[in-house]
């Protein structure tokens, strides 16, 4: 039997496990951390609301899963260690982080803690586990871990170190993204000291003096240096750039910054400015300067140095905005150059530009420029800049302008020396026949020596009229009929020829307003040039006859000249029209066709000319059709037209 005081004691002992049971279990039911018992064969004995959560399983779920089927395959290895920990004694809990499966597939992260609890004996009775969601942290961590290993990869293929640098102690933290990258040494310098063993000597007082100055004035850091690379002592490059960082009390503490190896930029600088410096040499020895215009700022944004020189612009005023441009060409030009460029900045069709100018003259002296340029339009089609080139042409155009005196000097004197063959074997004749006339003392004699001088005269009135042509005027439009003209003509071509045979077709009623003189002119040279095919014994056709124009419907009169010569090649029918060439040696002038196809182009008219050198049938035909207008050309062309 129990005394009273044993009574009150196993009671208040039952009240305070009662309060500590309350108080275990709503720290259990409301914990923010997964809590559960678990028995030592697996079976879950109790599990709270937090853990169900975060596994996503009701309790009844639970029931059907051992614990380490819920671990991921590569963490079980470490759950296996951790219950031998805990069965031996060794530690009363042990923690870890663990990747779990949840219900719907997805893997997440618990920091747990697991406990073995024991009996009064020491038996093992049960295991609890307490354990929290770090998804988010481990995830965060990978990133960082990944963005720190890319940051280490994309500086060790850089070359790219990142320095700390103790203002106060002199200390130097290296981070790069491998040792021995190449971009210092494999030993990291570790204090400023060591850095400076590595620069040039050349270069050490410079650098020393440029990190002194931004540690005094907390400025930031730029500068570049060489540095000898063990353990072949490569000269390297280095780009090394940057920034004061302050303390809590605002003074400066340390310089952070980075590191660049720019060996093979500076080796591809000076490449490039060699390659530079030999193009612009190139240019300057070929009169070539290359130039850049942007069109919003209306401003060439590039020149080359010696397109200073070519303009006579002082190259510190920089390269020219448009009205300047325009004031270093020659002021009879700028109007053209304005309204070139203007037309390019508002086509959208044709973006090329090349136009000639000279420039304004620089000490007494101006340029000939030849420009060549395209417009750089952006995806609207807006122009965004104009780059082209000068070319130098002063020697080409001096050259052309030499050629051309040269060319008329030389005209003048093959004209020259025709008009005197020309015009002196009639001279002779006539002297010849006035010295017989005088001799003679028959009047019948003397008559027809007279004749015979008559039309020497004439031969050379001939040749004088077609000289002339060169400088006079059309004459008056007058009707004509063009086969009255050609009768005319015939008689004197008859007496010079007598050995031709002539066949006449004339079916023309209608009369042509023309110049009379000029259409004889015309008549006279295809007539003369078809008898002088057959001199010696041949055919000369002559048909004037109304018609149509086929392709234009057109009315007017055909005139046809046919000859039987011998006929034409093709390679001297392709200069049939240019001035002083002829198939007559040393007794033509070479400029009949030439003119005569003048006259046809003023009179509106066109000319075809067909030639065959073929044993069956050869010779020359000449036509030519006039419409029936009653206007002339009031442009007299220095060149014939396009022969058909």
């Amino acid at each position: 039997m129990s005394t009273p005081s044993h009574s009150g004691h196993d009671k208040t002992a039952e009240l305070a496990i009662g309060r500590a049971a309350r108080r275990f279990r709503e720290v259990f039911e409301r914990s923010p951390v997964g809590v559960a018992r678990v028995g030592l064969d697996g079976t879950w004995l109790e599990v709270n609301d937090r853990f169900r959560e975060m596994l996503g399983y009701t309790q009844e779920e639970l029931q059907q899963i051992r614990p380490w089927g819920l671990v991921h395959p590569e963490d079980l290895k470490g759950n296996l260690k951790e219950r031998e920990i805990l069965f031996s004694g060794k530690a009363r809990h042990v923690s870890s982080e663990k990747r779990y499966f949840r219900k719907d597939g997805t893997i997440i992260w618990i920091d747990r803690t697991v406990s073995l609890v024991r009996n009064a004996s020491g038996k093992p009775q049960y295991f609890v586990f307490v354990g929290h969601e770090i998804t988010d942290r481990k995830q965060a961590e990978q990133q960082l871990e990944y963005q720190t290993e890319l940051s280490s990869a994309a500086m060790a293929a850089s070359s790219i170190a990142i320095f700390r640098w103790d203002i106060h102690s002199g200390q130097c933290e290296l981070e790069r993204g491998k040792p021995g990258g190449g971009l210092l040494s494999a030993d990291e310098p570790r204090s400023l000291e060591e850095l400076l063993t590595l620069v040039v000597p050349e270069d050490r007082p410079e650098l020393y003096d440029r990190l002194s100055q931004s540690a005094k004035e907390a400025k930031a850091f730029e500068h570049e240096f060489r540095i000898t690379l063990p353990p072949e002592g490569k000269i390297a490059w280095i780009y090394g750039r940057g920034r004061i960082v302050r303390d809590q009390r605002g003074q400066p503490a340390y310089m952070a910054g980075a590191f660049v190896n720019m060996t093979g930029y500076r080796h591809l600088r000076r490449k490039l400015e060699e390659s530079r410096d030999l193009l612009l040499l190139a240019q300057s020895a070929g009169g070539v300067y290359a130039w850049a215009v942007d069109v919003i700022r209306n401003r060439r944004i590039w020149w080359t140095p010696n397109s200073y020189q070519l303009y006579g612009r002082r190259k510190e005023l920089g390269p020219p905005t448009r009205e300047e441009f325009l004031d270093l060409v020659h002021s009879q030009d700028r109007k053209k150059v304005r309204k070139a460029f203007q037309l390019l900045e508002s086509s959208r069709g044709n973006d090329n530009l090349r136009v000639e100018f000279r420039t304004a003259p620089i000490s007494g002296k101006v340029r000939w420029i030849l420009t060549t340029g395209r417009v750089d339009r952006d995806p609207g089609g807006w122009p965004r800049r104009f780059v082209g080139v000068d070319v130098d042409i002063t020697e080409r155009r001096e050259a052309e302008q030499a050629l051309r005196r040269l060319e008329k000097l030389s005209a003048i004197d093959r004209l020259a020396t025709s008009i005197a063959h020309q015009i002196n074997n009639p001279l002779m004749a006539v002297s010849n026949l006035l010295y017989l006339i005088a001799k003679s003392s028959e009047l019948k004699d003397a008559k027809h020596y007279s004749l015979l001088a008559q039309e020497e005269l004439s031969r050379i009135t001939h040749y004088s009229t077609r000289t002339l042509r060169f400088r006079r005027r059309p004459s008056p439009l007058n009707p004509q009929k063009l086969s009255a003209i050609i009768v005319n003509i015939l008689p004197i071509l008859g007496l010079r020829y007598p050995d031709v045979e002539v066949t006449l077709d004339f079916r023309d009623n209608r009369l042509l307003n023309g110049s009379g003189d000029d259409l004889q002119q015309l008549f006279s040279i295809l007539l003369e040039n078809a008898f002088d095919a057959v001199a010696t014994g041949g055919r000369v056709r002559v048909k004037v006859v109304e018609r149509t124009q086929a392709n234009t419907g057109e009315p007017g009169v055909q005139v046809i000249v046919a000859d039987t010569g011998k006929g034409m090649s093709a390679e001297v029918k392709a200069h049939l029209f240019e001035p002083f060439f002829s198939t007559k040696d040393r007794t033509g002038v070479g400029l009949g066709l030439w003119i005569a196809s003048a006259i046809v182009e003023q009179h509106h008219g066109r000319i075809k000319i067909r030639s065959s050198q073929a044993k069956a049938h050869h010779g020359t035909v000449v036509s030519v059709f006039f419409p029936l207008r009653s206007s002339l050309s009031s442009d007299v062309a220095s060149a014939p037209p396009k022969a058909a």
